[in-house]
């Protein structure tokens, strides 16, 4: 077992020991006391964040940042990814896959809708990208005005320069992972001024030519004429982003492992221990809840028992 601590969590939690403490100098002999300072304990697991298990991978893969590069617009909602999934969850799966293959890797994720933002930084904190991937969804389409592929270019860039600035001896990845969707009037603008930043690149496309209708929150989302929505795959979009990082285009179905290829200056033979564990951060989760239910209850009957009493 490792801890993966999250160290502001970790001092929110310590705080709120102090603070329970302090309140019930008093009274530490109490249920109450107990099951406060129970939750605040439990609450202090989780931030440390508890994995189990190690694998071994080579260690090259410690020397490239990768930044994924997600879109998260409504059309990636559409039903269209192996067999009724939406293509969103074809994106977390194929990003899944490249952790596990390349478990030491350093990995960013920036996600664009109609912005762009750089969600997570450079880390080869595998855990924590897993479980950001994992609670990822996609813009709620009812707010959308329509969006261009091409949106996170510039957050990109500032990135991979930072990245290039901080680590030059690194490789730098980028892997698009998008339906190539252009929903606003003007054409995307070009992906080329990453091209000189990265070493490999990688568009990864989703869904349908024929297209699919867009779920979301189990409600189909409707166009501007109160229709059903239908979202389209363009290839020819994402092969031209492809073209201008240099990299190559994959259409992916969910049939078969992803297929990447490190930069070659990446490769050494040593192997080293990295930490890829599962994590365990939600058995303390689950019993802080059923500890703050539990003095939420109490609560509830005190009160109608005073209400009671005053009546």
């Amino acid at each position: 077992m490792s801890l993966h601590p999250d160290w502001i969590m970790v001092v929110i939690a310590l705080l709120a020991a102090g603070a329970v403490g302090f309140v019930h100098r008093n009274q530490l002999r109490t249920p109450t006391a107990w099951r406060r300072l129970g939750a605040v304990l439990c609450l202090l697991l989780v931030a440390l964040r508890p994995t189990a298990g190690t694998t071994s991978n080579q260690a090259a893969v410690q020397e490239v940042d990768l930044l994924l590069m997600i879109d998260r617009t409504s059309s990636m909602a559409a039903i269209d990814h192996d067999g009724g999934q939406n293509r969103l969850a074809g994106v977390q799966a194929d990003a899944s896959q490249l952790i596990e293959q390349y478990p030491g890797i350093n990995i960013g994720v920036l996600v664009f809708d109609d912005s762009a933002r750089l969600e997570m930084p450079f880390t080869n904190d595998t855990v924590a990208v897993q479980h950001h991937l994992e609670i990822m969804g996609v813009r709620d389409p009812f707010y959308g005005k329509g969006s261009s592929i091409s949106v996170g270019v510039e957050a990109a860039k500032e990135a991979l320069t930072a990245a290039k600035e901080r680590n030059p001896e690194r490789a730098r990845m980028v892997i698009v992972m998008s339906d190539g969707e252009q929903t606003v009037g003007t054409p995307p603008e070009s992906f080329e001024p990453l091209a000189e930043l990265v070493d490999q690149a990688y568009v990864f496309g989703y869904g349908t030519e024929q297209g699919a209708t867009m779920i979301y929150e189990d409600k189909t989302v409707k166009d501007n004429k109160a229709q059903d929505g239908i979202s389209k795959l363009d290839p020819a979009n994402l092969q031209a982003m492809a073209d201008q990082l240099g990299g190559e285009y994959q259409l992916r179905t969910g049939a078969g492992e992803v297929d990447v290829q490190l930069p070659e200056a990446t490769t050494v033979d040593s192997d080293q221990q990295v930490e890829t564990g599962f994590p365990l951060y939600w058995l303390p989760a689950l019993a802080m809840v059923a500890l703050v239910v539990g003095e939420g209850a109490v609560e509830m009957r005190r009160h109608q028992r005073l209400r009671q009493e005053l009546m």
